[in-house]
């Protein structure tokens, strides 16, 4: 958005704030989706399944159980992955407390994690 002062920036930012409190700006209505992908490369490379933030999913598919390679997390979101279904045995957990911007991280970043994951968890910071 190019600002010429840092003032303007947050200006817009706490006018922009106040919208999405307020539920007055279409914005607001926009789904926050984390996105898990079949491969380390993420960022759109491969398959890839969704989830809403603030959704969960006690079993992943067969075709996706122990696939998952990457994770985008969505802004002011979480995402909590199971090595077992139904939220059971290890877990790791990503924050994105950013107000805009996906965080993508490679689960080869965590040891043993690379298509590991049989259940996830999401949720909102907001």
């Amino acid at each position: 958005l190019g600002f010429s002062t840092q003032q303007k920036f947050e200006a817009y930012h706490q006018k922009t704030k106040k919208l999405l409190s307020n539920n007055t700006s279409p914005v607001d209505s926009l789904a926050k989706y984390n996105y898990f992908y079949e491969h380390t490369s993420n960022k759109g490379y491969g398959n890839f399944i969704q989830l809403e933030s603030g959704k969960s999913n006690s079993s992943l598919s067969t075709g996706w159980n122990d696939r998952i390679s990457a994770v985008g997390v969505a802004p002011e979101s979480w995402v909590r992955l199971f090595k077992d279904s139904n939220y059971r045995g290890t877990w790791i957990q990503i924050n994105n407390t950013a107000l805009s911007g996906y965080k993508y991280k490679n689960l080869t970043d965590f040891s043993g994690w690379n298509d590991q994951t049989s259940s996830i968890q999401t949720g909102n910071y907001n």
